[in-house]
């Protein structure tokens, strides 16, 4: 199997479990396939449509499938799964039979509509099943089509995952796209005006107020009285995402990780912090507190992401795993200031990594994908 030579460290995370690129004939034989026909296989798949088609090994669990075709025409059998679950297209409409309830995403839209072109596809369901019969070009009869990448998940991806897929196979951008972006290793850090200087996509540096950086981890020591890293955010975000990693030093009571201020720069939009070693919410201008009952273990090296939906929904994910789901919070307002630290409840650790995104929720993968890279990065300094 090639499953680690044909994905990416945080699509396994996020339970993808087999993955073909069809890069040629050996390689799809040793990941499991078995050819029937004269399929052309470099760098991608041409089957023809009358007797060519490739066999794959039981795939169980599966909840999402993901693939990038090119239909020879409009209606054309692709993927038969088992004897009651198989994807095919019919008059420009694609259906994948027997699974339950599930969603399209094909070229960037959440449809069923498919035509003769390039497209990544997405599909997904709740309910897992057995993929127990895999028949790729052959249904009840053949299809014809070229296609560069199948993959299976036992996990059922977000909305926004299968999007990132049929918008052209990925998820990688997301890091471009961060409003602050201050790199583990700190190579940008300017000590003569106080800036943790940002190689994000606004130019927005993070301001320094009391941190120092470190001489023993990467990062800032930040030491529980008034320690902080400010950015300036627009102040019309209606969510974000905030990833930060840490190590924690000794128990220092209500300890401040991530702070979102209103609309008046001074008030609680929403506060993730510690409160005697385990993490909690503050959000309604800091007067309704969420124990999450999600522990932390004192001098341990964590990656943390909250992210804040529109409908201030509230994730936590510690070291790539969703740790915590929230209510819906009270949000009166979004301010311009956000800060890793916190003028009165600074947290007492050594914290790098800070990353801020306004108006986008990072995905449960694009998570994965961050602690799994920065992890990288950190055995390297």
């Amino acid at each position: 199997m090639l499953l680690n030579k044909n994905s990416e460290p945080a699509e396994r995370a996020r339970g993808c479990v087999f993955s073909e690129r069809f890069v040629n004939a050996a390689d799809v034989v040793e990941n499991g396939g078995s050819i029937t026909g004269t399929p052309v296989i470099n760098q991608g798949a041409t089957l023809d449509g009358t007797g060519d088609k490739i066999t794959y090994l039981t795939q169980y669990g599966v909840k999402s499938i993901v693939f990038q075709i090119k239909l020879d025409s409009t209606t054309e059998d692709i993927l038969k799964l088992s004897s009651s679950h198989s994807i095919a297209a019919s008059g420009g409409t694609l259906t994948a039979t027997g699974l339950s309830s599930p969603t399209y995403y094909i070229g960037g839209s959440a449809t069923q509509t498919i035509g003769t072109s390039w497209v990544w596809v997405a599909i997904s369901t709740a309910t897992a099943f057995n993929a127990d019969d895999i028949q790729l070009g052959y249904i009840s009869g053949y299809g014809g089509f070229e296609i560069k990448n199948l993959k299976f998940f036992t996990a059922e991806l977000t909305a926004q995952e299968k999007l990132d897929y049929s918008n052209g196979g990925g998820f990688w951008n997301y890091q471009n796209e961060a409003d602050l972006n201050v790199p583990g290793d700190l190579a940008n850090h300017d000590a003569t005006n106080g800036k943790a200087l940002n190689v994000g996509r606004n130019g927005n540096d993070g301001t320094i107020s009391g941190a120092v950086k470190s001489t023993i981890y990467p990062g800032y020591n930040l030491d529980g009285n008034n320690d902080y890293i400010q950015v300036a955010l627009s102040g019309s975000q209606t969510s974000f995402s905030s990833s930060a990693w840490f190590r924690k030093g000794a128990d220092d009571g209500t300890e401040s990780l991530f702070q979102m201020y209103q609309s008046d720069n001074s008030t609680d939009a929403i506060r993730v912090h510690l409160y005697s070693g385990t993490w909690r919410i503050n959000h309604d201008s800091g007067g309704t507190t969420i124990n999450t009952s999600v522990p932390v273990n004192y001098g341990g090296l964590y990656h943390m992401v909250a992210t804040v939906d529109s409908s201030n929904i509230c994730n936590l994910f510690v070291n790539g795993e969703l740790v915590y789901t929230s209510v819906a919070l009270t949000i009166p307002s979004y301010g311009t200031k956000f800060t890793f630290g916190r003028d009165s409840l600074s947290i007492l650790a050594t914290v790098w990594g800070m990353e801020v995104w306004e108006d986008k929720v990072l995905t449960p993968m694009q998570i994965a994908d961050l602690y799994l890279r920065e992890l990288r990065q950190i055995n390297q300094l």
